[in-house]
């Protein structure tokens, strides 16, 4: 377990996952963009396989040089193939095209709304034929102006109602503030027939076709508003401060009597999914009025009826639905939260699946950019400095953001353009800007990922070895530093327990005792007695304070003089401003002192003197030791072997305590007067005082 190969899985593995860096499958670029600025006109550009050839063409809708509705068509290799003018003009919340093979020529014709004076016409081209029109002027209705505007909105759809093997186009108009029309038109090339829904009072914004009831004839569900534009006395009916559900069938009737759901400004959305055999449809009831504002129900296809069903999701959710390969999800994206929720209407709205995303997002709508079978998402997001787009792959894993200067408008139109290289690109028209994505698949990002992440586990791998191996090394030179301080503290004891210095001691009171001097032998008895204890008492410790220090001196000389025959004097200076209670190096006062009377004062015959001042200048604590003896050079000839040992081993003992403490603690020793009989010694050790030392026990 302790193995750097296994110590090395949990970091690389955390880091595998916080990476900021992640290889991608696939990824969305940004190949070009072009400016239809210069081609004049407000154009929206879209993408279809007209001729059924892999490839797509480009059918730029916009309004003419005279204001009338024009359609210009381009193959996919750029050739025109001719442009088709209406007489009418474009209306702003109208441009949008559906497609349909009518005369069986195997390609698609477009079909387009025009609005001339108060009137809105249905008209359609085939893009082989630039010399005509297959549709023009075809009449659905009325538009009336408030405030010298038409407010109104309308979408184009193909969907073959009554299962008759050829499409009907429907569409809807959707009045703002003139309240009428708001109705679904469906014209039948088999019959040259329009059929119209009955004036109601909801609007209308979107249309979703569906065989509910497997009676070979499609049921038109649209999605309702109560926008709550219209007055009390208003004999509109199914008025539009009430929200509905409503199912028209094929021939643009009430299926089943609408379900009023209340009063209150919202919107009713209605979600047709099938499996093998059958429909249900699920029905989200939206009221902005109320605290809880989605109610949800399963519409029951046998009984006409509305069941609530209960679905745990936060309140500010958008839905959209989700299709995968062979299954069918509602997916609801939560803005505060950030979150995506997959349902599966099958299994009664039950809870399969969670995506997280960026917070504060808007959806905008899902089509397939890195695959043809499973949709990908864009949503936008309102900055500052502009909108963003964000698109999301089928499985959230990434996001691709995009940037909308703030001198452009919002998104105009997203299609997905077949371009017969066996790349679709995605192509997104904002204002007059159009910019051309393309999907990049990395056949490597298998070899990539394993290798990233095999180096990022290899990297710590590494580490973990560097780590131990330098613990080791710490640890050996620490135990090598303990051991040779363990040798110090020994070598100290029997420095200052010197057998000539004891049995000289001993001697010395003895005599005492002989001459029946028996006060003085007690005396440095006791003396000697307490240095032995002294030295006992300290022998686990580098460091004591340095009046104990002084005070161990200052005993050792006492009992050094008593040894020869008052052969020497000394005095122990301590300046007033002194902090007594520092801690210093054990025997550093008392090693220099003693090193004064082993080499220097003990050659002399009397009047010998040593003096010790202790003094502190700016952070540093002195010992000056001066000593009249016969110098350093005539006591290394007197001495040999022997000379100066105890301050070689406080040489060693400083070098220790310095790496521990991270200190410099210093020494300097010269001769006074190398001219004279008795030269004398002279020593300055300097102390650092503004740290703490260790006291470094064993």
């Amino acid at each position: 377990m302790l193995s750097p190969l296994v110590l090395a899985i949990p970091f690389a593995l955390i880091t595998i996952m916080l990476r900021p860096f992640q290889f991608r499958q696939s990824n969305l670029i940004t190949s070009s963009v072009t400016y239809t600025k210069e081609l004049g006109g407000d154009r929206i550009y879209y993408y279809h396989d007209l001729d059924n050839d892999g490839i797509d063409e480009c059918i730029v809708h916009f309004q003419n040089e005279i204001d009338q509705c024009a359609l210009i068509v381009f193959s996919g290799t750029g050739k025109t193939w001719g442009q088709w003018n209406f007489d009418g003009f474009l209306h702003k919340d109208s441009r949008n095209l559906t497609y349909a093979d009518y005369n069986g020529d195997g390609v698609l014709d477009i079909f387009t709304l025009y609005q001339r004076n108060d009137s809105v016409f249905l008209g359609g081209i085939n893009p082989l034929d630039d010399t005509r029109k297959i549709m023009e002027d075809l009449f659905l209705d009325v538009v009336r102006q408030v405030n010298n505007h038409y407010h109104y909105s309308s979408r184009l759809y193909t969907s073959d109602l009554n299962n008759d093997g050829t499409c009907e186009v429907v569409s809807f108009i959707n009045a703002g503030y003139s309240k009428q029309p708001r109705r679904i038109y469906a014209f039948s090339f088999a019959d040259s027939t329009l059929m119209k829904t009955k004036p109601t009072g909801f609007a209308i914004t979107d249309l979703t076709f569906a065989d509910i009831n497997n009676d070979g004839y499609k049921e038109i569900i649209p999605t309702t508003a109560a926008v709550e534009n219209m007055a009390a006395g208003d004999t509109i009916p199914y008025p539009d401060n009430q929200r509905w559900f409503i199912i028209y069938n094929h021939l643009l009737e009430f299926a089943v009597e609408p379900v009023n759901l209340g009063a209150g400004n919202g919107t009713v959305f209605s979600y047709a999914h099938r499996n093998d055999s059958a429909y249900r449809i699920f029905v989200i009831d939206q009221n902005n009025e109320r605290e809880q504002i989605n109610k949800f129900f399963f519409y029951n296809i046998s009984t006409a009826t509305l069941s609530p069903v209960e679905v745990d999701v936060p309140a500010d959710v958008k839905f959209f639905e989700c299709a995968k390969p062979e299954k069918y999800f509602l997916g609801a994206y939560s803005i505060s939260e950030g979150k995506v929720y997959y349902y599966d209407p099958w299994q009664n709205m039950k809870l399969v699946k969670t995506y997280s995303t960026q917070k504060n997002l808007h959806y905008l709508r899902n089509l397939c950019i890195t695959s043809n079978e499973l949709p990908d998402f864009i949503f936008y997001k309102e900055t500052p400095d502009g909108n963003v787009l964000y698109f999301y792959t089928n499985q959230f894993d990434y996001s691709h953001v995009f940037t909308i200067s703030d001198a452009e408008c919002a998104v105009d139109n997203i299609n997905i353009c077949k371009c017969g290289d066996g790349r679709d690109r995605l192509i997104i028209q904002i204002g007059q800007s159009i910019y051309e994505f393309e999907h990049i698949y990395d056949k490597y990002y298998l070899t990539k990922k394993i290798f990233a992440n095999l180096g990022i586990y290899v990297f710590y791998v590494l580490m973990v070895c560097l780590i131990i191996r330098g613990q080791k090394k710490l640890i050996k030179a620490h135990y090598a530093r303990e051991k040779q301080l363990a040798e110090l503290k020994l070598r100290s004891i029997r420095n200052q327990m010197d057998p000539h210095f004891t049995f000289n001691t001993i001697n010395a009171i003895a005599a005492a005792i002989y001459r029946e001097d028996r006060e003085v032998a007690y005396t440095y008895f006791s003396k000697f007695s307490k240095l032995i204890r002294s030295t006992m008492l300290y022998s686990d410790r580098i460091s004591r304070s340095l009046e104990d220090e002084i005070d161990f001196t200052q005993r050792y000389l006492e009992i050094e003089k008593f040894r020869y025959r008052e052969k020497f004097e000394y005095t122990v200076t301590v300046h007033p401003n002194v902090n007594l209670s520092i801690e210093v190096p054990r025997m550093i006062i008392e090693t220099f002192a003693e090193s004064a009377i082993n080499n220097g004062l003990m050659h002399r015959q009397k009047d010998g003197l040593l003096l010790i001042e202790i003094l502190q200048e700016k952070g540093i604590l002195k010992a000056v030791f001066e000593d009249n003896g016969v110098g350093m050079l005539r006591s290394a000839e007197y001495n040999k072997e022997k000379a100066f040992r105890a301050a070689r081993l406080m040489d060693e003992f400083l070098k220790i305590y310095n790496e521990l403490n991270k200190t410099r603690i210093k020494y300097e020793m010269y001769d006074l007067d190398v001219k004279q009989e008795f030269p004398g010694t002279r020593v300055v050790v300097k102390i650092p005082v503004a740290g703490k030392y260790l006291r470094a026990e064993n």
